[in-house]
Formats: C-alpha cells, sequence, structure tokens
C-alpha cells in the first residue's frame, strides 16, 4: 500500500512528539534524582508529584515564560512552541507546575486579546488552589492569578468575579507581606541584639582604657581642628574659584554681544555705541574724527562661484587683514554681509586716507588661492571727516557711504573722501 504525504507528515508529527515527552520525563527525573535547582528539590511526600506539601517544587523554565510574557514585544511563536512542549509534561507535573502552566496559558490567550479562552485558563489554575499551601500561594509568581484573573474579568464585564478574585489576590498578598514583614523584625532583633553586645564590649573596653581614651579624645579634637580649618580653607577656595568662574562666563557673555561671530571683530551694535559716545567726544574737545566705510568688491560673484563657505573664508581674512592695519585706538567693525566700518579717533582727513591706502594695498596683494579663489580679491573705500560739532554718527556714516560708492563708480579697489566730493560739488555750483 502506498502512504499519502499527509499520513506521513502526521506520523512523523507523532513521533515527534512522542520523543519530547520521553526525553522532558528522562531529564525530569535525572534532574529529581541529582537535586538540581532549575526543577528544585522534592521532599518525600512529593514522590507522586501530585501530593499536597507545603511548598512544592516547580519547573524554573515556567517561571520564565511568565518573564517572557510580560515583555510588551515577545515572539508569539517561540512562546507558542514553548508552551506546546511544556504541555507534553503535564503528566509528569505536581500541582504548582500545572497551576503555572495555565496560568501562562491564560497569559498567552489575554495578550491575544482573548479575554474568554484566558479567563477559561485561569480558572483552570484556581483549580489547584486547593491543593497548595496558603504559603506558596503567596509567593511570586503564584500570587499574580487573583489579580490578572480580577482583570481579565474587569474587562469582561464580570464585576462580581473581578471583585472576588481581587479580595483573594489582596489575602494572598497580606500573607506574602506578614511572611516578609516577621523575617524582618526576626532580623531587625538579631541585628539589635548583636549591636548590644558590641556596645557592651566596648564600655568595658574604654573602663579598661581610660587614661588612653583621654589622649585620643585630645588628638581627635586636634584633628577636628584641622578638619575644620582645611573644610574652611577648601570652601573659601571653591567661593573664589566660583566667583572667577561667573565673572569669566560674564565677560565671555559680554563679548558674545560685542563681537561679530563670523570675523571676529566687533559688531553693528558696538559701532554704532561707539561711534556715538567718539562723536560727543570729540564735539567737544574739538579733536579730529574720520569715519572708513569698507566694502569688498565683487563679493556676490566670489559667493556664487565658489560658495559661501569660501565667501565666509574671505571673509575672515579680509577682517584680519584689516584689522592688522588698525590702530590700538581705532575700532573696527563688520556692518554686515561683506561691510565694515573703521572709527579712526585723533586721525584727520589725510591720516585716515593714508590708513585707507594701506588697507587697499594689503587685501590687493594677498594671494586667496589658498582658499582657491584665483582672481584679486579688492575692496572699495568710504572716508569720511567729522566736519562740524552738528553732525551726528549717522550723518558721517551716511557720507563715508556716499563716498564708498562714488569709489565703486570710479571703478572700485580705491578710497575716495567725501571732503573730495563736497569739494568738487562746491566748485561745480560755483
Amino acid at each position: 500500500m502506498r502512504m499519502n504525504r499527509g499520513t506521513v507528515l502526521k506520523a512523523c508529527m507523532l513521533l515527534s512528539m512522542l520523543l519530547i515527552v520521553g526525553s522532558s520525563h528522562a531529564i525530569y527525573q535525572e534532574a529529581e534524582l541529582l537535586g538540581q535547582d532549575h526543577l528544585g528539590e522534592k521532599s518525600p511526600e512529593e514522590k507522586s508529584f501530585l501530593s499536597p506539601v507545603e511548598y512544592l517544587s516547580y519547573d524554573v523554565r515556567l517561571v520564565a515564560l511568565l518573564s517572557q510574557l510580560k515583555l510588551p514585544n515577545y515572539d508569539k511563536i517561540a512562546i507558542d512552541k514553548e508552551i506546546e512542549a511544556l504541555s507534553l509534561l503535564v503528566p509528569f507535573y505536581n500541582y504548582a507546575e500545572q497551576y503555572l502552566l495555565f496560568m501562562a496559558k491564560g497569559v498567552r490567550a489575554r495578550t491575544s486579546s482573548d479575554n474568554s479562552a484566558a479567563i477559561e485558563h485561569f480558572e483552570q489554575a484556581q483549580s489547584f488552589i486547593q491543593y497548595l499551601s496558603k504559603k506558596q500561594l503567596a509567593q511570586p509568581p503564584f500570587k499574580e492569578l487573583q489579580t490578572l484573573m480580577a482583570e481579565s474579568y474587569a474587562e469582561n464585564e464580570q464585576y462580581e468575579e473581578a471583585f472576588l478574585a481581587r479580595r483573594e489576590y489582596l489575602k494572598s498578598y497580606n500573607i506574602y507581606r506578614k511572611e516578609n514583614r516577621q523575617k524582618m523584625i526576626d532580623s531587625i532583633k538579631e541585628n539589635h541584639e548583636i549591636d548590644k553586645k558590641k556596645e557592651l564590649n566596648k564600655i568595658l573596653t574604654m573602663q579598661n582604657r581610660q587614661k588612653e581614651r583621654v589622649i585620643e579624645e585630645h588628638q581627635a579634637e586636634k584633628e577636628q581642628r584641622r578638619i575644620n580649618f582645611t573644610i574652611i580653607l577648601t570652601i573659601a577656595v571653591v567661593f573664589i574659584l566660583l566667583m572667577l568662574r561667573q565673572i569669566t562666563i560674564r565677560n565671555r557673555l559680554l563679548k558674545l554681544t560685542k563681537i561679530d561671530s563670523l570675523t571676529g571683530v566687533y559688531n553693528r551694535n558696538t559701532l554704532f555705541k561707539e561711534g556715538q559716545q567718539m562723536v560727543g567726544q570729540f564735539r567737544e574737545s574739538f579733536a579730529e574724527f574720520t569715519v572708513l566705510l569698507l566694502d569688498l568688491d565683487h563679493f556676490k560673484a566670489i559667493n556664487d562661484n565658489y560658495g559661501h563657505q569660501v565667501g565666509d573664508q574671505v571673509l575672515i581674512k579680509c577682517a584680519e587683514l584689516i584689522s592688522e592695519t588698525m590702530r590700538t585706538r581705532d575700532v573696527f567693525s563688520r556692518i554686515g554681509g561683506e561691510e565694515f566700518a573703521a572709527l579712526l579717533p585723533y586721525a584727520d582727513h589725510n591720516k585716515a586716507k593714508a590708513i585707507a591706502e594701506r588697507i587697499l594695498e594689503k587685501i590687493a596683494s594677498y594671494d586667496f588661492s589658498e582658499f582657491s579663489v584665483e582672481h584679486q580679491v579688492t575692496t572699495s573705500i568710504g572716508v569720511a571727516t567729522m566736519q562740524s560739532s552738528e553732525m551726528s554718527f549717522d550723518d558721517i556714516l551716511h557720507c563715508a557711504d556716499l563716498a564708498m560708492y562714488q569709489a565703486k563708480k570710479q571703478g572700485r579697489n580705491r578710497a575716495v573722501s567725501y571732503h573730495k566730493i563736497a569739494r568738487d560739488q562746491e566748485r561745480r555750483n560755483t
């Protein structure tokens, strides 16, 4: 006779299950004989696997299974295979192990949203309670059954059963808590007795060494004074360091409000603040005060051709070159984009023009090929001197701006003085 493929597969599966049962039974019996911890020790009363004792041993794989079921994203296929394999050992399991197995099945059904099946498995587990001691039922993980049943009943709108299950859980929990409390009390009593003996020995020792104690107290007093002095000194040093750190942070923040973050020179706000102060100062003293306004030529083409990162590097280098030309009393700042300004106190028109010419020469002669810029970088400069005490800083800056645009108009890479523009305008008018 020929057997079809389905019959062969069924026979193979049946044979595999029988092998699993046989091997599991053999392992369980071997562990029982060797007293291995993972299956627990069996008491003499447990030789039938189902005899009720105070604490029945259990297969720790069941506890591990319950722990895995508590994970949020457990492997459902692996869990189902584990439950199926452990279910084959039911004929060899005692009451405690069957209790835990049905409990695990209930948790698995509950996580699959099959509340009715979960309640059925939990009730099957509950049927073994009469064979387990109250002490064992009060221990983890046994005590968790009632709260799981209460939650399942509540979700199934069986509120009376949920209340009763919750009450049973609280009873088990109270037994568990009472046992732990008694253990804690016994431990405290034992420790207290030990402490009392130690204290008595200490008193006897102190009585026998009265003279030595006086010396020790004197030395301890000296040591305490030294420690106190060290603590005070440490606190003082820490306080000073904190103050210095606070001052450093404050100065750094203050600097950040004054400095342009890209180029490291003064920013626009600092320029206007310093410019207004200088105008007020030189208005009263009638001293010379000149403003330079600088704008890099064809800077947009540099950004377009080489990218903004290269453009930033060019700005930084130009700011560095111009700063090298400035005097210590001068204020050099970046207004924005490729535009810069310099405040030159105590500088008349001729001195300011000479400084501007040095800036033009320094930038035009610098090789910017290190930034991959192949053509020459130049700048146009407008020079404006404070002509009368009635001029404001905005007026002077405006005059420098007009002169700078005149430099652009005349072909760039040059410095133009507003004084010359005004003089030429005056000649044309006459």
